[in-house]
């Protein structure tokens, strides 16, 4: 049950993230590719192919190993 609650909880997160980002693009006052990529972590976390593809770019697999540690938190 706290599983599919955590998972519904972060596709609503990847969700939000997108809308800010995509809103953050038209309007030039959010910074949107932010965003974007705010979502691209939380979602690699339950998609292992979006994972592996990030792990293989520089900058994305060192900000996935840092927010490593906080994605292990469980509240």
């Amino acid at each position: 049950m706290k599983e599919s609650v955590g998972k519904l909880f972060s596709f609503a997160l990847i969700l939000l993230f997108v809308a800010l980002g995509i809103v953050g693009i038209v309007l030039l006052i959010l910074p949107g590719l932010v965003f974007q990529f705010i979502a691209a972590l939380i979602a690699a976390r339950h998609f292992p192919a979006l994972a592996f593809d990030m792990e293989r770019h520089t900058y994305s697999h060192r900000a996935m190993r840092y927010s490593h540690g906080f994605m292990e938190l469980d509240g």
